[in-house]
């Protein structure tokens, strides 16, 4: 469900593995495209697709007969395609590959997922899954070795999409905090968002190394206050999502910071991205639950007011910096990281 750019790619692996597979898209030249010279036209497009990959905009040919769905939506989007979907569904997996939080409150897309399975009467138990990680879909489309997690309590379900994406260049992990794993993977885009800035800023190496550890110690601050699982944040969902997203001139939030010391509007910069800066949202989703909870993010809270009381980049990100809480390593329990890792 989805014709971007990691849609695309996660499609063709499916296919490419000799899995029925269908991408669902909206746009009917993107159908065109795919189907008549497979090729994405719109994303990714130096990218030769599987001859056995079909494309579509009728929800109802896609979802036929399919026994895991893959949702690669814009977090705006998800919602509708979502209640679109429903009346189609049986007993199908469902993994969002979606990093982003709902537009009227602090809900993660598989939160969304099972409120609507239930609301139409649907059992969501057993069948919802997470994919997230370091997955920059042109590195993937190149073959680069990627890792990826599939996130889930069902082993049915991980064994099933692991079957079904995994290749000689993409090695698909487990792991059963769908929570955690999720929420590191749209809580990463806000600190994308600082390196960016940092970078056009021309700070260098250091100024990153600290920016990334304290993004760090501020997703965990405000995972273990959302019930999430510390451990996850030493993963690859968390520490390796991270470090790539801050690194990579393709994505969207670390050239949204780059593109923050000028003097353009938030809009004039996202329509130069020529797509959906998750990090946006995000901060601003974050930056009120933080507040309700009381939980400090100093780095979170210059990000918010860069974007969106338009404060001075180079001042906030520099008191940011300076001001950050002078423990290096917070405390924790042992006993707590200890019984985390003998669950997993």
């Amino acid at each position: 469900m989805g014709g971007g750019s990691f849609g695309t790619v996660l499609a063709n692996i499916s296919a490419a593995n000799k899995h029925q597979t269908t991408i669902w898209m909206r746009d009917q030249d993107q159908v065109a495209s795919i189907n008549n010279t497979h090729r994405n036209s719109k994303y990714i497009s130096d990218l030769q697709l599987a001859d056995d990959l079909v494309a579509t905009s009728d929800l109802s040919v896609a979802l036929e007969n399919s026994q895991i769905i893959i949702l690669a939506l814009p977090s705006k989007a998800f919602p509708n395609v979502v209640e679109r979907m429903m009346p189609h569904l049986t007993n199908q997996y469902l993994i969002s590959a979606t990093k982003g939080i709902a537009e009227d409150k602090f809900m993660l897309m598989s939160e969304l997922l099972v409120s609507a399975l239930k609301r139409y009467g649907l059992d969501p138990s057993n069948r919802i899954g997470v994919l997230s990680g370091p997955n920059i879909a042109k590195e993937i489309a190149a073959k680069h070795l990627t890792g990826s997690v599939i996130a889930s309590t069902n082993k049915d379900l991980n064994l099933m999409v692991r079957q079904t994406l995994s290749t000689k260049y993409l090695h698909i992990f487990d792991n059963e905090d769908i929570y955690g794993v999720e929420l590191a993977g749209s809580l990463k885009n806000i600190y994308a968002i600082a390196a960016g800035i940092s970078d056009s800023l021309g700070f260098g190496i250091n100024t990153k190394s600290v920016l990334i550890s304290r993004s760090i110690s501020e997703m965990v601050r405000f995972a273990s206050c959302m019930n999430a699982k510390k451990m996850t944040f030493t993963g690859l969902a968390s520490i390796g999502d991270l470090i790539a997203t801050c690194s990579s001139v393709d994505s969207r939030n670390y050239r949204l910071g780059k593109n923050l010391i000028g003097g353009d509007t938030i809009e004039e910069i996202c329509a130069r991205l020529g797509g959906v800066a998750e990090g946006i949202h995000t901060t601003k989703m974050t930056y009120q639950k933080a507040q309700e909870l009381n939980i400090s993010m100093p780095l979170l809270e210059g990000v918010y007011r860069i974007i969106f009381n338009r404060e001075k980049v180079k001042n906030v990100l520099w008191k940011v910096l300076v001001n950050t809480p002078y423990e290096d390593v917070e405390h924790v329990n042992i006993g707590d990281i200890e019984s985390q890792s003998n669950k997993s």
